[in-house]
């Protein structure tokens, strides 16, 4: 596992997180620094420990080096496209197929994942006060952004985490808004070199192997990354059999969302405040989002990916859903039709409680349906809020 880290830019994030520049988000305070300090002592040890389980791992489960990836289904899109609420719904059909959870991704390796269900199992059999304390434990400490986005040890999420592991993650930009720096992950395809685009991704076929061989599944991974985006190339590079679902929603509804998201972030986790430059990147990188992995999937055969409107989605899954299934050749068993039903009697009674404010981020409404005009034309998008 240490072959794969990325030493170089771990130990100049870490000169430049404690000097920043004038023009960085992340100005140093007292409870930065503290976070900075945590980070750059824990992390390490952190690594150094999984370094070592991947080691025992080759030594008391070799077989996850000869696990086949067969047929992988990626969800992509910008964030607050709907790529979460499609992997939980895709989630409910175990028949199918098997996912990292938030714990799993934490703890990559297979003797870590054995040992914990172990306990696990135990703590249910003694009545399961270890789990129902974490439970209240993420209840208690949810913030804001737990409610903009539910997150919890024992749910299904994005398997793009794994790359933190090996500090090459898109998600290090948030985590590190320093200038100039983790940008080119919006561009992973076409601006990382093919030895840095050879290393993270061979990293992540491994994680993978092993948590199949952990799961002993035969069935189709399913992974979510809004970040997958901008690698969809090299996902095809990988996983040369591999399906896309490429989720598609409104920019009038995507972009202040993830403004407010990114707002939300930086308050609750990092005690910052994001600028104007950095809602600038966003911007772009939201249409980098859109342009980009739409571009790519125009060259591919059709059966290999599917794009869904997220608001149709919302408004009847089992139609939807079949016709995803459909078009990517899987049988909707009568299990997961059943499951898919109370999913559309909830939807009928679903209302968002989430409205925000473009002008709260200095949009108009006419500037987003000029700079997306032709995502507007493509999905034929409502242009009213």
């Amino acid at each position: 596992m240490l072959s794969f880290f990325d030493f170089r830019t771990f130990f100049r994030i870490a000169r430049k997180s404690f000097s920043p520049n004038a023009d960085d988000v992340a100005q140093l305070s007292i409870k930065r620094m503290f976070f900075l300090i945590a980070f750059f002592i824990v992390f390490p040890i952190f690594q150094l420990f999984n370094a070592l389980c991947f080691k025992l791992d080759d030594i008391l489960y070799p077989g996850h080096k000869s696990i086949k990836i067969k047929e992988p289904v990626f969800i992509i899109g910008n964030p607050r496209s709907g790529t979460t609420h499609m992997h939980r719904l895709l989630a409910l059909d175990s028949k199918h197929f098997f996912f990292f959870k938030t714990w799993e991704i934490i703890f990559p390796a297979i003797c870590q994942k054995k040992i914990l269900t172990a306990v696990g199992r135990l703590d249910a059999r003694l009545g399961g006060a270890g789990y129902r304390f974490i439970r209240k434990k993420e209840m208690s400490t949810m913030t804001e952004l737990g409610k903009v986005h539910p997150s919890g040890l024992f749910l299904p999420e994005e398997c793009e985490l794994l790359s933190l592991h090996i500090f090459s993650s898109y998600n290090l930009l948030f985590l590190f808004p320093l200038k100039n720096e983790f940008k080119w992950f919006v561009h992973f395809d076409r601006m990382l070199s093919e030895k840095e685009k050879k290393r993270i991704m061979t990293f992540y076929v491994e994680c993978i192997r092993r948590h199949a061989y952990f799961k002993k599944h035969t069935g189709h991974f399913l992974s979510k990354s809004p970040a997958f985006s901008s690698k969809i190339e090299s996902l095809f590079e990988y996983f040369p059999d591999g399906k896309i679902i490429y989720m598609a929603r409104s920019p009038l509804e995507v972009i202040p969302s993830i403004f407010n998201l990114v707002q939300e972030f930086y308050r609750s986790i990092l005690h910052l405040s994001a600028n104007q430059e950095m809602f600038a990147d966003v911007y772009q990188t939201v249409k980098t989002f859109y342009d980009y992995p739409l571009s790519i999937l125009d060259t591919k055969a059709a059966s290999s990916y599917f794009i869904v409107n997220y608001e149709l989605l919302i408004k009847s899954p089992l139609n939807i859903m079949s016709k995803c299934y459909d078009h990517l050749g899987y049988e909707l068993h009568a299990e997961y039709r059943e499951l898919l039903n109370c999913e559309e009697e909830n939807a009928r009674k679903y209302i968002s409680r989430h409205h925000y404010s473009l002008e709260k981020f200095n949009l108009s409404h006419e500037q987003i349906l000029h700079d997306f005009r032709d995502i507007f034309e493509r999905f034929n998008f409502d242009r009213q809020m």
